[in-house]
């Protein structure tokens, strides 16, 4: 079976060490990585579209200072630590901010490392369609199942257009004033609801709110914030015009390197993140102007279905004039916004989760065939947020919060407490299948013509005993009620519809409970001075 490619690589796997051209744990590869990148210079277009998009958010000397780096002239440049997600509601996942404290601690080990000026940077990914991805959050609430909170559906014709040009619409409203209903009885609430009004408007893109609250996050760290497909920037993607005309031109050469890539990867016995799909490029298409529905350009010829559902089939001498008028017509795959990304700006770095250390395991020979130089990859720092009465709980069931991401039959059957003499279920079913075992390993040593019809037997025994002691499992679960519930209440917080917490909840209960400037100082005190040399593998506990 093939493994995931970026636990591999944080396990120092040897055939996962070598995929990756530097490695972000050597600080002698960080130094080379910061002093290679800021020889680079940034355009003087893109320069231009980044003031004009921070200007717009909350007022912050350092993103005024990281600005004038990046534009200063002179032998020695600035680098440039990205990361990047989906824009969505509320911030979306905690793992978004988790990624944008990561890139801030990053850029100031990196620059205090080599002496050189390195400043982060936060892509938003707003090309993507995908809108119900991030129409919705969850937040908890105590005694509770996580809160959803959605947006309402909009017009089926914008199913694919790019979140870019979304609005939040009147929805957005109501969600807000359920927030402000559940949360008012906490301490900080009020400048949280205020914040996200301010942000979250009707007539905002999801995009625009979105900057709008990670800027007044982290005004103070200088956080900058690049939207590849804002209104006010069409030079973005008059500057990204090479690698949309390399992703049409060379598409077949590009196919056939990710192809022999992944089968790299297969042999080494990894997986590929993103299958590679034959006969279609990295590109995506917008049909009549910027606005309209996103299609990936695919063979034969180029074709992308039109609004009657048929091919409307495009020479590639049509598709590279289009380009040179109109190049926000066209955006990136996941496979080709990182080249993007590190041909616009002086990357040092890119900060991302495991499945995009997986992205780049697939890359390298793409850079290799634009001669641009490989950042490092650093995998974003881990958290699981533990309060007080979390903590209560844990203890009471004498487990660690890392316990609790397990299935909750699983979870239950480990905190059983024995009940008037009763056994633990896991023992029960180890003595029965122990007792049977015996009895046939006799039975089979009288005769090796009875070696098949003992195994049938052992196979249906361990099922029927299995099935009992599920049975008497959950009779045992059901009579221990108080159990129940606290692990029911665990898993809720630390462990939301069956996926790790910094997958699933947002942060407005956490910001409105402790307040945005504590949960930030909680965050960076637990990053610490070592996030670009730590190896990611466990979760921190942040303790709230």
């Amino acid at each position: 079976m093939l493994a995931p490619f970026g636990a591999a690589f944080l396990r120092r796997d040897p055939q996962a060490v070598g995929i990756l051209r530097r490695d972000f744990r050597d600080v002698d590869a960080r130094i080379d990585a910061t002093r290679q990148a800021a020889q680079r210079r940034i355009s003087p277009d893109l320069l231009h579209a980044l003031h004009v998009q921070n200007q717009r958010l909350a007022p912050s000397p350092l993103r005024q200072t990281h600005l004038d780096l990046l534009g200063q002239p002179g032998p020695q440049g600035t680098a440039v630590v990205v990361t990047g997600q989906q824009v969505g509601l509320f911030l979306g996942p905690l793992y978004t901010i988790y990624k944008a404290a990561t890139a801030i601690a990053a850029a100031k080990q990196l620059s205090d490392e080599s002496g050189i000026p390195c400043v982060p940077l936060f892509w938003l990914q707003t090309e993507d369609h995908d809108f119900a991805e991030i129409d919705h959050c969850f937040v908890p609430i105590e005694g509770q199942p996580p809160l959803r909170l959605q947006l309402a559906p909009s017009d089926p014709s914008l199913a694919r257009t790019s979140v870019a040009h979304r609005t939040l619409g009147p929805s957005v409203v109501p969600l807000i004033d359920r927030l402000q209903a559940e949360l008012s009885h906490l301490p900080h609430s009020s400048s949280l609801i205020a914040s996200l009004r301010s942000c979250y408007r009707p007539d905002a893109t999801l995009s625009d709110a979105f900057a709008s609250f990670l800027g007044e996050l982290f005004a103070d760290e200088g956080l900058l914030v690049l939207d590849p497909r804002h209104p006010l920037s069409p030079q973005v993607a008059r500057l990204a015009l090479p690698l949309y005309r390399f992703a049409l031109v060379e598409e077949q050469t590009i196919s056939a390197t990710l192809t022999a890539r992944a089968d790299q990867l297969q042999r080494l016995g990894f997986s590929c993140q993103i299958p590679i799909r034959p006969d279609a490029s990295l590109l995506f298409h917008h049909l009549r102007d910027v606005t309209g529905p996103r299609f990936r350009l695919e063979r034969p010829a180029w074709s992308v279905p039109d609004s009657c559902h048929d091919k409307l089939r495009l020479s590639e001498a049509d598709l590279l004039s289009l380009m040179d008028r109109e190049p926000w017509r066209f955006s990136s795959s996941a496979l080709l916004r990182p080249l993007i990304q590190d041909t616009l700006l002086p990357t040092a770095a890119y900060v991302g989760g495991p499945a995009e250390l997986s992205y780049f395991a697939q890359l390298g020979p793409l850079y290799s065939l634009r001669q641009l130089p490989e950042p490092l990859v650093i995998p974003r720092a881990r958290f699981r947020c533990v309060e007080d009465n979390t903590l209560s709980w844990l203890r009471k069931l004498n487990l660690q919060a890392s316990d609790v991401e397990v299935p909750r039959a699983e979870l239950i059957r480990k905190c059983l407490h024995t009940q008037n003499g009763k056994p633990h279920p896991d023992s029960l079913k180890a003595s029965m299948l122990s007792d049977f075992g015996t009895r046939l390993d006799a039975l089979e040593a009288l005769d090796p013509a009875l070696r098949d019809p003992v195994r049938r037997a052992r196979d249906t025994i361990n099922r029927s005993i299995s099935h009992a002691i599920e049975r008497y499992a959950h009779v045992l679960a059901e009579r221990d009620v108080s159990t129940t519930q606290r692990i029911d209440r665990l898993q809720a917080f630390l462990f939301p519809n069956g996926a790790p917490q910094e997958r699933v909840l947002s942060l407005p209960s956490f910001a409105a409970k402790w307040g945005l400037a504590a949960f930030k100082r909680a965050l960076f005190a637990s990053l610490g001075t070592d996030s670009a040399c730590s190896d990611r593998q466990t979760v921190r506990e942040l303790w709230l």
